[in-house]
């Protein structure tokens, strides 16, 4: 069934809704009273623009069951904006958002989903880049997306080990780790490049508080030691944010030469993004460069 007939089919024959949520326009929240915004923690117009669309599309509304929600989900993330703003319990909540157990379930919901890390994600990309600074510092590419919330780690893990198990193997994620003290410090992806024989694509990431050590350097001259000596690769590329200068300077350190922008490559919070490539062939590599 086409999108537009499922929802075609819940549609409220009632005048326009005050609120332009999901559980306004086909839910029941139109039917109840509409809530006064009068607390400082309160989205304003511009802040829920942010949220709206990141926000998931009920079951009910997929045709998976449930029935159509009676709460409005700018009032919810009101309600959990309170909370955290105020540091009061759910149970204090004010009379005039709905039930605390609803808020809180939609709350954990939503955590669970990983919707408010991605949210904290977008909000802290927003400001990096209202600064000159680069949203995604920790990773000097990779192939195009960068994930980041928590509720998507253990889908990375399976992922690492489904790859490091399959026939033909075409994917290595290894960790860092720091040999003095035996603890987990990063992060490093090879992926064979399908589009190029004896290519590959790379990525590394690395706690921040490491960074500044020469960790970087090191680690990805191991990563194209890898690809060079073990996978007998011929080209090893990687792609970086224009303003990301400490991995420029890593690239750079460990022979890598820049070679081009690949225009509007990755949609981050919205907006396309150039990335600037860099990469070293098997002669070109010194494991001492």
């Amino acid at each position: 069934m086409s999108q537009s007939v499922a929802l075609a089919s819940v549609e409220s024959n009632g005048p326009s809704p005050a609120c332009d949520c999901l559980a306004h326009r086909f839910g029941n929240a139109a039917d109840g009273p509409v809530r006064v915004r009068c607390y400082g923690s309160d989205l304003t117009e511009a802040e829920w623009q942010v949220p709206q669309p990141l926000l998931p599309v009920p079951a009910w509304l997929q045709g998976r069951g449930g029935r159509p929600e009676g709460y409005c989900h700018r009032v919810m993330l009101d309600a959990v904006r309170y909370v955290v703003d105020d540091g009061v319990k759910w149970v204090n909540l004010p009379c005039d958002f709905p039930p605390y157990r609803r808020v809180h379930a939609f709350a954990r919901r939503w955590q669970v989903t990983g919707l408010l890390a991605e949210l904290h994600d977008r909000l802290r990309d927003k400001v990096r880049q209202k600064e000159g600074r680069d949203v995604d510092p920790t990773a000097a590419i990779v192939d195009s997306q960068s994930v980041r919330a928590a509720a998507n780690i253990q889908q990375i893990v399976v992922r690492s080990v489904t790859a490091a198990t399959a026939t033909p193997r075409t994917e290595y994620a290894l960790a860092v780790i720091e040999q003095e003290t035996a603890e987990l410090i990063g992060f490093v992806r090879l992926a064979l490049d399908p589009h190029q024989q004896r290519g590959a694509t790379m990525g590394f990431a690395l706690r921040p508080d490491v960074w500044g050590q020469g960790y970087g350097v090191e680690t990805v001259r191991l990563l194209l030691g890898v690809g060079f000596n073990d996978l007998d690769l011929h080209r090893i590329w990687g792609a970086r944010s224009p303003i990301n200068e400490a991995s420029a300077k890593t690239m750079r350190a460990v022979g890598m030469v820049e070679e081009g922008t690949i225009r509007e490559h990755v949609l981050k919070a919205g907006e396309w993004r150039d990335s600037v490539v860099h990469a070293v062939l098997d002669r070109e590599f010194s494991p001492g460069s």
